[in-house]
C-alpha cells in the first residue's frame, strides 16, 4: 500500500515535465520578418537576445515579433492563459534562397539521403550517400556555395558473411 503514493507522485512528476517540455515551441524567421503573436490579456514578455528578435506589443492581445539579424533566441509570453516559450532562430535571407537552390541540385542530381538544414549563418548539408560518385556530386554541388558545411558520408556497406 505504501508503494501506491510514491507510484503516483513519480507518474504525476513525469507528466509535469514532459508537459513543460512540450510548451516550448520551434519559430524559425527570416531577417526583416515579422511574426504576430495572439495572446489573451498580456502581462509581460521577454526576448532572450533583443539584438536577433524583439518584440513590440500591439495591444493587450497581440504583440509583434521582428526577426533582426541572424542567430537563436528565446521568446517567453506570459498572459491570462499561462506562459509559452519559445526558441527562435533568425536565417538570413540569402541562406534560405541558397538552400532551396541546394535542395533542388540534389533532387535534379538523384541525390537521396541528405537533407539541407539552415541555421544561423550556416547551411548544413547531412546525411549518407550509398557509394563514392553520389558524394563526389554532394562535394560538386556545393563547390560554389560560401557558408556551407557538408557533413555527407559515404554510407558504410555491412561486410557479407556466408554461412
Amino acid at each position: 500500500m505504501k508503494l501506491k503514493p510514491l507510484f503516483l507522485t513519480i507518474c504525476l512528476i513525469v507528466l509535469a515535465a514532459g508537459e513543460a517540455a512540450a510548451l516550448t515551441q520551434n519559430a524559425q524567421l527570416v531577417v526583416n520578418e515579422l511574426k504576430v503573436f495572439q495572446v489573451y490579456k498580456l502581462k509581460r514578455v521577454a526576448v532572450g537576445d533583443p539584438a536577433i528578435a524583439d518584440v513590440t506589443v500591439l495591444s493587450e492581445r497581440e504583440l509583434m515579433l521582428i526577426a533582426k539579424k541572424a542567430g537563436a533566441t528565446s521568446l517567453i509570453i506570459w498572459d491570462e492563459a499561462g506562459q509559452r516559450s519559445f526558441n527562435i532562430t533568425v536565417i538570413g535571407k540569402d541562406l534560405e534562397k541558397i538552400a532551396q537552390r541546394i535542395r533542388g541540385l540534389l533532387i535534379s542530381s538523384d541525390i537521396r539521403g541528405v537533407r539541407v538544414k539552415t541555421e544561423e549563418d550556416n547551411i548544413y548539408v547531412m546525411g549518407e550517400v550509398l557509394n563514392q560518385r553520389e558524394l563526389d556530386k554532394v562535394k560538386d554541388a556545393l563547390a560554389p556555395f560560401a557558408n556551407v558545411v557538408n557533413l555527407v558520408n559515404l554510407k558504410e556497406r555491412q561486410p557479407l558473411v556466408e554461412i
